[in-house]
């Protein structure tokens, strides 16, 4: 039998070793070509997974709260429902988190499990949209007889068979649409990260991860301005308003809120083509992998963590997790972060819907201006956080302290709503019938005064009219009107708004702090996914929270079909003060927190055995951290 064995140095060991060499190039399978090469590196990955950051926050945190008000009008939701809605996001984030990044971590598919996610934002995007397509065109009572009508001729247009057993189907439709935006959110917060990390040295990881934040900071300002934007498109584009007198600044108007979903649908669905056909890694990765080197100090738990198959296995993760519980200082600032989480959850789910009613704007001006304020904010807030870092060199515990000085400052700025504006005289909401004050809250029953309850009127449509008494009422119908008259009117009503903004800045401070502050037994990337659902949790009652108080503000609320729905009319004095009132008890919890983690924060002994911070001056410590 001839002899099988290859010599060294022949072709068919040469053949061996190629074929042993893993195929680097970037394609979907056997199809590879030479074209996209060009893409085929680090630079040409942080672009694509750069863009799905950002259509993924325009989406989330832009398009969502956007819309919020418009969804509710339009399919009968409370505020509590769209707070629920809005918090579907981040349970999804928040259970499957852990899930992905161990599971992503033991094999090699981090490009497929970025596609995976950006397909399934696509996909929660189109279904988002979904419930405009089945709803019908939408009914706001243009067709309604809205004078007063004694013969009690006057019917209800609405077919409450239909339309009343369908609209309550969509609240699942949404709730599942968010759920889908989580779980497409998810790898791209956790696996994207840590696939730069791994193919980029350390000299430029910092600029990579940055560019990522960064792009993930500007879609939600994107999302706000372009929401608003179509906000002020009726609702049925193809068909339009009728020709009615209805306009942006009708509180029966609701604008197109599903464009941007689909917008964003296709957006996702495109970027996962180019993300599936990474490779694990990029030619030249070795070499970069080889030079990296461990920063784990090399004692007691340190010796777990650092590691390299530590992390990989979910046998791992009660160790990671004891020894994060037992950083007190990373575990205080875990919670500082979830308050703030709550509070920019709520708000920027509802702050849009709050400066629309507190200040009777449309809902695309009212986005367009809180894109205008929140998003600038926040990243001022940054360039000021980082710039007083640089200036006053601050260590660690400078930082911490730093975080309680801008925590309560912050607070002190909620105070700014007490400034309001007073409620619009609406008779049998704000004011009785015959500019009587009102002694407790309205409820549409009081719509019925004696100059209408022989007029049959309806109540299910809203159509504002104003009086000759300079008040507002429901409808020419609830203010007694048989007829309508066209002629030029000698006296006008003028209202005076006053715009004003608060925004929380999110000062970089804090993060810097929490990554000074972790347990030398993990490393940032190990740390952060653990740290990253903490802080998140604190987003999941945040919107259900505030919308259930934005409901306990409400005067008067759209019912149809005897099913209540959306609101018409908050009380503004209320309105303000049970937000005012939320913000604060959560704000001081946060100081409370920043304050008790300047206390429990001790640093890292040196060689002599004495606390130095990593600017080299001493401290007395009792219990050690790590700085990165």
């Amino acid at each position: 039998m001839p002899d099988s064995r290859v010599e060294p140095g022949t072709d068919g060991e040469m053949n061996l070793s190629k074929d042993d060499t893993p195929d680097l190039r970037c394609g979907w399978g056997n199809i590879k070509p030479t074209c996209v090469q060009v893409c085929n590196n680090a630079k040409g990955a942080l672009v694509f997974i750069s863009l799905f950051g950002f259509v993924q926050s325009m989406l989330v945190n832009g398009y969502v709260n956007s819309s919020i008000t418009s969804i509710e009008k339009r399919f009968q939701l409370s505020s509590y429902n769209a707070g629920i809605v809005a918090a579907c996001y981040d349970i999804a984030y928040v259970v499957l988190a852990l899930v992905v990044s161990y599971h992503a971590g033991q094999g090699n598919s981090k490009p497929k499990w970025l596609a995976f996610g950006s397909f399934a934002l696509g996909t929660g995007a189109m279904l988002f949209s979904i419930p405009h397509f089945a709803s019908g065109p939408y009914v706001y009572g243009s067709g309604t007889t809205d004078m007063c009508d004694v013969t009690g001729n006057a019917t209800s247009s609405t077919d409450c068979t239909a339309e009343g057993s369908t609209l309550s189907y969509f609240l699942g439709v949404f709730i599942l649409a968010q759920l889908l935006h989580g779980l497409g959110a998810t790898p791209l917060y956790t696996v994207g990260p840590a696939y730069l990390d791994e193919n980029v040295d350390e000299v430029s990881l910092g600029l990579y991860i940055g560019i990522f934040y960064a792009s993930a900071t500007i879609g939600p300002a994107v999302g706000y301005l372009v929401g608003g934007q179509f906000l002020d498109f009726f609702v049925d584009i193809d068909i339009g308003n009728d020709g009615s007198e209805l306009t942006p600044a009708d509180l029966r108007w609701v604008g197109a809120w599903w464009i941007p979903f689909v917008i964003s649908a296709v957006l996702g669905w495109v970027l996962a083509v180019p993300l599936l056909g990474y490779a694990k890694e990029f030619p030249g990765t070795a070499e970069i992998r080889a030079k990296k080197i461990s920063q784990a100090h090399k004692r007691g738990g340190e010796q777990i963590a650092s590691n390299p198959d530590f992390g990989k296995s979910w046998r791992d993760f009660p160790a990671a997790l004891k020894l994060l519980l037992c950083n007190p200082t990373f575990m205080l600032l875990c919670l500082s972060g979830a308050t703030e989480s709550f509070l920019v959850a709520a708000f920027s789910t509802f702050g849009p819907k709050y400066v629309e009613n507190q200040y009777n704007l449309s809902s695309g001006r009212a986005s367009i201006l809180s894109g205008a304020v929140i998003v600038p904010g926040a990243a001022l807030g940054s360039l000021i956080g980082g710039a007083l870092m640089k200036k006053l060199k601050l260590t660690c515990r400078g930082m911490l302290k730093l975080c309680v000085v801008f925590a309560v400052l912050a607070m002190a700025c909620l105070l700014v709503f007490l400034l309001r504006c007073p409620n619009i005289p609406f008779s049998g909401v704000t004011q009785a019938y015959g500019n009587s004050p009102i002694t407790e809250q309205w409820t549409r029953s009081n719509l019925t005064d004696s100059c209408n309850k022989n007029c049959n009127c309806q109540g299910e449509f809203l159509k504002l009219t104003c009086g000759a008494d300079s008040l507002q009422y429901f409808s020419p119908c609830h203010a007694g009107c048989s007829g309508e008259l066209t002629a030029d009117a000698d006296g006008m009503m003028q209202l005076t708004m006053y715009d004003r903004s608060l925004s929380e800045d999110k000062f970089s401070v804090e993060e810097v702090s929490e990554h000074s502050s972790i347990s030398q037994t993990l490393n940032k990337s190990k740390a952060d996914i653990p740290h990253r659902v903490l802080c998140i949790t604190g987003s999941i009652p945040g919107p259900i929270l505030m919308g259930f108080v934005i409901d306990q503000a409400c005067l008067l609320r759209q019912t149809i079909c005897e099913v209540e729905g959306a609101c018409w009319i908050y009380d503004n004095n209320s309105l303000t003060l049970n937000i005012l009132y939320i913000a604060l008890g959560v704000k001081a919890a946060s100081v409370i927190f920043y304050a008790l983690a300047v206390f429990s924060y001790k640093p890292v002994k040196d060689a002599a055995g004495k606390g130095s911070d990593s600017e080299g001056h001493p401290e007395n410590p009792l219990y050690e951290v790590t700085k990165f």
